[in-house]
């Protein structure tokens, strides 16, 4: 199926949108509706004296783009701000010597006619951006939901390893230890005991894998395979975080398993290229399942 792509003027607001609410100063709600009424009013103020010293044939439609442009920027406080202005410059502009309250008949039509289209107008795009705010949010909320979806494993609620492709972008130029670890005899326990007791061990292991390195450091590769992503650059001290780990699984009495891992501690190049680390992290696991499994391994890149 096709991916829809959204029209460019929609695409351009959500850009707007977005530029605003993350400048961090405007998050302050009342700093944030001061800023829109003083932005408007500059706007209005300028377009205002534009037509007024240039002598614009048909000043109003200048102003109502203003309206309009301001509105759907800002919402119901520029709406009401840019109402105001056009409404006070027709006031003076229409009225007998800019007395702002004689008028000649054909002039007061015209003001109330200007009137209400300002209020009609301003009402209409400030709904309508209301619309397409809550439309957003609601889109954003979505995304939210299906990204956590995609980066999340259904079954143990830790990260996948598209999490990890994610989260390796944060580390580049850094030094890390990556390291993969699995349970011991996975399949005998699957044969003798079922994949309810397989699926119940592997969602207390990656519990307490999370426990000992951390929810963001721990990652479902697939299978009964799990990787930790560590800032730490000290195999020693690694090394014996995981003997408090074989401790911490040995105290549990539902976990009845064993593991081996195998880890290395390297520099993860700018380019992100750490498919020779873990490369080198899964030689390492493979060494410990040779030397008799309930093992870990640990090297310095090479």
């Amino acid at each position: 199926m096709s991916k829809q792509k959204l029209p460019w003027y929609r695409r351009l607001i959500n850009r707007v949108y977005s530029f605003i609410d993350n400048i961090s100063i405007l998050r302050n709600p009342y700093i944030k509706l001061l800023a829109k009424i003083l932005i408007t009013s500059i706007i209005m103020l300028g377009l205002i004296f534009i037509v007024y010293f240039t002598s614009v044939p048909n000043p109003n439609m200048i102003l109502i783009a203003g309206l309009v442009v301001c509105t759907a920027l800002f919402g119901w406080s520029a709406a009401i701000v840019s109402t105001l202005a056009m409404v006070i410059y027709s006031m003076f502009f229409f009225s007998i010597d800019h007395s702002f309250f004689k008028y000649t008949t054909p002039n007061l039509q015209k003001l109330i006619v200007i009137v209400c289209g300002c209020v009609v107008s301003a009402s209409f795009v400030a709904l309508f951006r209301r619309g397409v705010k809550d439309r957003r949010l609601e889109l954003l909320d979505k995304y939210e939901v299906l990204e956590k979806s995609v980066n999340i494993d259904a079954l143990t609620g830790v990260k996948n390893r598209y999490g990890f492709r994610s989260d390796i972008k944060g580390y580049a130029g850094k030094k890390i230890i990556l390291m993969m670890l699995d349970i011991d005899n996975f399949k005998e326990i699957n044969d003798k005991y079922g994949h309810q007791k397989g699926d119940k061990i592997l969602v207390i292991f990656a519990k307490h894998v999370q426990e000992m390195f951390g929810k963001d450091n721990t990652y479902r590769y697939g299978g009964d395979e799990f990787l930790v992503l560590s800032s730490e650059d000290d195999l020693d001290s690694f090394s014996e975080k995981l003997e408090d780990f074989k401790q911490l699984l040995g105290t549990n009495e539902d976990n009845v398993v064993r593991f081996s891992a195998g880890f290395v501690s390297g520099t993860l190049d700018q380019d992100l290229n750490y498919s020779s680390l873990l490369k080198q992290a899964d030689n390492n696991l493979y060494s410990s399942k040779n030397n008799g499994k309930d093992c870990f391994l640990g090297s310095e890149a090479k």
